[in-house]
């Protein structure tokens, strides 16, 4: 059987691939912060492909479960390739590809190919913060995309094909999985959770027992840290989420200003081209996502309405079916203002990062961006199946977010002085182990002071 991939799709595929390696071979500077990449994945990476004894693996929990993932995928590319710096930029590389094909398969099957084959152009070339993420090897803020995106299809694949404990059970698996890896994966659940009540009802009920035990299972993982890293993911999370005991409304508004005035406006990092102005992209790209995001929130009522009015049994397969058509793009809508309210209320802030890795600023921002291009590509595409002005304004913000890619382009430096220098570097450094070593400190049983061994210090 002969399998022929869409076009558009290897297109996009092929795209994303031939850019980021043009990239990283004249512009590596760009896309490196040795200290957050080299001294845990990169040394865990280096000790799997030589099969060398290190610390225990829970040590290498920071705040999120992806530091040992892309150690423990990077251990394998090391093996593969060579122990090199470029190798460890692979793994955020292959999930990014990852991520675009699951998207591209979630959108194909639940909306519309249109908006599957934008997205997938969109995301080949999209804002520089993301594209800048997916060759940085941190381990939280890109690679956990591929695990949201698995839940994505697994979540929206359940209520299409019909409800049974097994599809429950793994939803709920994949779910505690993306929380491992990374704990902003929850801003994303909490839009799935309300979209499941919304279409099911009074059913939702039934569904906790299957739900809450893959939920479990999937949280497996970071119970194991919790019990063999002195409870290092809890005190992350107590030092975050310390504020919201005090909760200061005062405080919090002046977050959310400072999150819609200052801070998304100018976090896509895009760079001028031919004397326009970056600014001139990154208030394109902003005004065409408020206003793909403003339709698709009438449309999303416009839907709902629709079916509640439907005189069909409340309880009904078929009403259920009906809801769930209506309201899909749901979690796509309200991730934004999810995401704002959490992390006005909390302690994560957006702290200034030297260039060329300004993008370091913005970097909680890297599931909203792969998100906003899902907006925008379900818009365009919905709107593009009317006539009239509708199919003009679908047009338009399809061809405007295809604009601000050219923004984009700049990563690759056309006269570099440099070349090829991130495979000079090796993927691993060990001057700076200490900060898996002393990670997780043994406690005196009398002072409760810090008791470290010397020897691998």
């Amino acid at each position: 059987m002969n399998f022929r991939p869409p076009l558009v799709l290897l297109v996009a595929a092929t795209s994303y691939l031939a850019f980021r390696a043009l990239v990283l071979h004249t512009n590596f500077d760009a896309v490196a912060i040795p200290v957050f990449e080299l001294p845990v994945q990169g040394n865990l990476a280096h000790l799997v492909s030589t099969s060398e004894h290190g610390e225990p693996l829970a040590r290498y929990y920071d705040n999120c479960g992806g530091h040992i993932l892309t150690g423990l995928f990077g251990g394998a590319l090391y093996a593969l390739v060579g122990n090199s710096y470029l190798a460890l930029k692979l793994v955020p590389l292959l999930l990014g590809l990852a991520t675009l094909l699951l998207v591209w398969r979630i959108l194909s099957e639940h909306f519309d190919r249109r908006a599957a084959d934008l997205f997938a152009i969109l995301f080949a070339f999209a804002p520089p913060t993301l594209t800048k993420y997916s060759l940085l090897a941190k381990g939280n803020h890109f690679e956990n995309l591929a695990f949201q995106a698995l839940v994505l299809l697994l979540f929206l694949g359940m209520h299409a094909r019909g409800m049974s404990a097994r599809r429950l059970f793994a939803t709920g698996a994949a779910a505690g999985f993306a929380v491992f890896v990374y704990f902003g994966s929850v801003v994303l659940l909490i839009g799935l959770a309300l979209l499941h009540v919304a279409v099911r009802g009074k059913r939702t009920l039934r569904d906790v027992p299957s739900g809450l035990g893959g939920l479990l299972v999937g949280l497996v993982p970071l119970a194991w840290v919790q019990l063999n890293a002195a409870g290092q993911p809890s005190k992350f999370l107590a030092a975050k989420l310390a504020t919201l005991p005090a909760f200061d409304i005062g405080a919090f508004g002046a977050r959310l200003f400072d999150l819609f005035v200052d801070v998304l406006p100018q976090s896509a990092v895009f760079e001028s081209v031919a004397g326009v102005p970056a600014r001139f992209a990154e208030a394109l790209f902003l005004g065409t996502f408020f206003a793909a995001w403003a339709w698709l929130v009438i449309d999303l009522a416009a839907r709902a309405r629709a079916v509640r009015n439907d005189p069909s049994p409340r309880e009904s397969r078929e009403r259920e079916l009906a809801r769930f058509t209506a309201l899909k793009p749901l979690p796509f809508v309200l991730f934004l203002p999810l995401f704002a309210l959490l992390i006005s209320g909390t302690d994560f802030t957006f702290s200034y990062y030297a260039p060329p890795v300004e993008v370091g600023r913005f970097r909680y921002l890297v599931p909203h961006f792969l998100f906003a291009l899902v907006v925008i590509a379900i818009a365009s595409a919905r709107l593009s199946s009317r006539r009239g002005a509708s199919r003009l304004l679908g047009a338009g913000l399809g061809v405007a977010a295809l604009t601000t890619g050219l923004f984009t382009m700049p990563l690759v430096v056309r006269n570099p002085s440099e070349t090829g220098i991130g495979g000079v570097y090796t993927g691993d450094f060990f001057l700076q182990y200490a900060n898996v070593v002393m990670r997780a400190p043994e406690r005196d049983p009398v002072t409760r002071l810090p008791r470290w061994d010397p020897e691998p210090i």
